[in-house]
């Protein structure tokens, strides 16, 4: 991520300082020629370097710090802060006037106004249209506010460019050998000169000023992305400034009033609000090849597609991925037609297994008009093209690239989740954001300012640090939305320096500024008894307990469905109530095959806190010096505790990871009897999972394990293990 940003930033500076030794730029504020020669070499330099201009940094402010906000009182309320905040005026009264448009509707309405209430927004938005005609605003004179805000702002940076000049001018004349020297006037001065004399401090000033970098491209991110893929320097770290004055992003200006930027805040705030309606559907279709069938237990293609469309649906329920098989495609017939009438629409055509010579011409002849269309295990013959533009291997098309390279690497690991994951990277590559693929990007000069100010020793030690040092490096080629790659990394790189830098940046000072959520879907029922009787809080810790006191374990996972997290083989899970009355432990026992080729032994420990009902539980960890958190359900266990299904949703906020998964365990590590697989199947579909999504854990050479609890540590309240036939002694608890 360091070399990344540091990257970006050097690449943008160098472009900013190269246009400006090649301007000529006059010190001279108020001459309104010097100011549009200033304000047009600005210009320039944002659209070199893909900047924001000052209109567009105002809409990413509304935009991004109101999308959260229900109701429009707040709504407005967070605007008049963004107003304060950024030292904008109000002479004009319009904020006034949108709080009088507020009473107005809620008072015709009788309720307070939400911004889900399309009806009342629409008469808001025509309310706040008669205040914009009475103070004379137009939307065809946009441009024009524009213009005259750039304008005033060049003005305001060559004041006090003007002012810096004749400072260090004034500090040069009490030198000795320049008093008998007469210094020029400042309006003679050339920028180019001046940049020559003093050129880091002046560049910097320069730089500052006027830049507002967009995140370096990532895989799974497209440059061409709205607002909201983009972030804005943080001047408190970096400014060169020395003077504070009210300021827009470190562009300092006079204690001086700029009315008209109330303007581009109201027109904004209109703009904002039409963009608040509801998205068109996102439309796959998936045509994968008949009778194929998948590395996936040998399911067929077409019904892990299937399953994979509604599981898109956890994401985001506008998601929409029809499944043909290329059968259709010889058949002429009205199915055939209804996929030509789906391919006219939709947004991205995924192909899987299609090597049939007729079907591969069909496809070719159909979807020419398709902007978006990815081919795997296919006929060589079929391209794939993203964003328009067709990819062969050696394309130099970095971003496209990247997330051609992204999706495969995925795709190779040959399963469910990650087939999912592979989608959403294109949906959110070139259809729209993926909220939780959005989560992750970089916050440049912030991000950095945050680091160096916070933990400049951890940092140091880190890299120090061989093993830190290679698990930074190991992260920094992994998507940073790809939780298998990135977790692997963490667990085969474990040290005291990576924890401590962890937790300093991200969750002490959450300098990337992320905030992920614990997934709402898919809800997962809990059972509801046990051997009979009604569920309680303490049987289900209990059920949790499992075996421990007759074993050295509570369970081991014979399977498991997250590839991040459930793929680990020799798996002990270590369930316990701790001394204190209600407190209850979980500590995960795990071996990890390191990136280097070493078994190492891992542990982690969970504080598990009751949910509201029975059999669920709120679980909280601190994982590498982050916090993870997770609801977890037991959604089945059978009466003899031959084997039990664990679900959990969970999130570790400040790293930007969400995810699911599940875990079948068993006393011994071995898959339940045939006898069960009814009963077990019930109970993955519960979780919305197919049998063939889970992993075989592999529990051979599970030597030494270091399991244990602590000492004094109480184990069960209400039940006993039972002896059965062909089973485990049990003993009495």
């Amino acid at each position: 991520m360091l070399k990344g940003v540091f990257t970006e930033i050097k690449n943008k500076f160098l472009a900013a300082v190269d246009i400006l030794r090649k301007e000529k730029i006059t010190l001279d504020p108020e001459d309104p020629a010097a100011v549009k020669q200033y304000a047009n070499v600005m210009k320039t330099i944002r659209q070199k370097a893909d900047m924001f201009s000052e209109s567009q940094r105002i809409k990413y402010d509304i935009e991004n710090e109101t999308k959260e906000i229900p109701d429009a009182r707040a709504y407005l309320l967070k605007l008049k802060d963004i107003r304060t905040r950024r030292g904008l005026t109000d002479e004009l009264g319009a904020e006034a006037m949108m709080f009088e448009a507020l009473e107005k509707v809620e008072k015709d309405i009788k309720k307070p106004l939400l911004r889900s209430d399309k009806k009342g927004m629409d008469l808001l938005v025509a309310e706040f249209e008669k205040g914009n005609k009475k103070l004379g605003i137009r939307k065809e004179d946009l441009p024009k506010y524009e213009e005259n805000l750039e304008l005033s702002i060049a003005k305001a940076q060559l004041d006090e460019l003007k002012s810096d000049a004749l400072e260090a001018m004034e500090s040069q004349k009490k030198k000795e050998e320049f008093k008998d020297e007469e210094m020029p006037d400042v309006k003679s001065l050339d920028i180019r000169n001046f940049m020559v004399r003093l050129p880091y401090r002046y560049c910097c000033i320069f730089f500052v000023m006027s830049i507002s970098l967009k995140a370096p491209s990532l895989p799974g991110t497209r440059s061409s992305a709205n607002f909201s893929n983009r972030f804005v320097t943080g001047r408190a770290a970096f400014s060169p400034v020395q003077k504070l004055r009210p300021s827009i992003d470190g562009t300092t200006l006079p204690r001086r009033k700029l009315s008209f930027r109330t303007r581009t805040v109201v027109q904004s705030v209109l703009e904002t609000e039409r963009s608040t309606k509801t998205e068109k559907p996102v439309r796959l279709v998936a045509l994968v090849g008949k009778g194929q069938v998948s590395p996936l237990k040998s399911t067929s293609w077409h019904e892990v597609m299937l399953h994979t469309a509604r599981r898109l649906k956890w994401v985001d329920e506008g998601y929409e991925m029809l499944v043909f098989d290329d059968g259709i495609l010889r058949s002429n017939d009205q199915r055939a037609m209804n996929l030509k009438k789906e391919l006219n629409r939709t947004d991205i055509l995924v192909v899987v297994a299609v090597n049939n010579s007729e079907s591969v011409k069909w496809i070719q002849t159909n979807s020419k008009n398709i902007k978006n269309v990815i081919c795997f295990e296919s006929s060589p013959d079929l391209m794939n093209r993203l964003g328009g533009t067709d990819f062969k291997t050696g394309d130099t098309d970095k971003e496209g690239t990247e997330v051609v390279k992204t999706v495969g690497d995925a795709w190779e690991r040959r399963n469910s989740d990650d087939i999912r994951f592979c989608l959403l990277v294109i949906i959110n590559a070139y259809v729209r954001p993926v909220p939780v693929l959005q989560n992750l990007r970089s916050k440049g000069f912030s991000t950095l300012g945050c680091m160096v100010k916070n933990c400049g020793p951890q940092i140091l030690n880190c890299l120090l640090d061989p093993n830190c040092r290679k698990a930074l490096q190991c992260l920094n080629k992994c998507s940073p939305v790809d939780q298998v790659c990135s977790y692997r990394c963490i667990a085969s790189y474990e040290s005291p320096y990576f924890e401590a830098f962890s937790l300093c940046v991200l969750q002490k000072h959450n300098c990337l500024e992320l905030d992920a959520k614990i997934p709402e879907k898919p809800y997962v029922p809990p059972m509801t008894s046990f051997r009979g009787k009604e569920l309680c809080h303490e049987t289900a810790e209990d059920l949790f307990v499992g075996w421990l006191g007759d074993l050295d374990w509570s369970w081991r996972v014979a399977a498991g469905q997250n590839p991040a997290y459930d793929q680990f083989p020799c798996q002990y899970q270590l369930f316990y109530r701790g001394k204190g009355k209600s407190s209850f432990w979980y500590e995960p026992v795990f071996q990890v095959r390191t990136l280097e080729g070493k078994l190492v032994w891992r542990r982690r420990r969970y504080s598990v806190k009751r949910g509201k009902t029975p059999a669920t539980f709120r679980l909280s960890v601190l994982d590498n010096g982050v916090v993870s958190n997770e609801f977890w359900t037991i959604v089945d266990v059978c009466d003899d505790l031959s084997w039990g299904l664990f679900h959990y949703n969970g999130a570790a906020r400040v790293a930007g990871q969400s995810y699911t998964g599940a875990v079948l365990v068993t006393p011994d590590g071995s898959y339940p009897a045939e006898k069960e697989r009814e009963r077990l199947q019930s109970a993955l579909e519960k979780c919305g999972i197919k049998e063939w999504e889970l992993f075989a854990v592999d529990n051979c050479s599970c030597e030494n394990p270091p399991l244990g609890i602590p000492e004094g540590s109480r184990l069960h309240s209400k039940i006993s293990t039972i002896k059965e036939p062909d089973s485990v002694q049990g003993v009495e608890m």
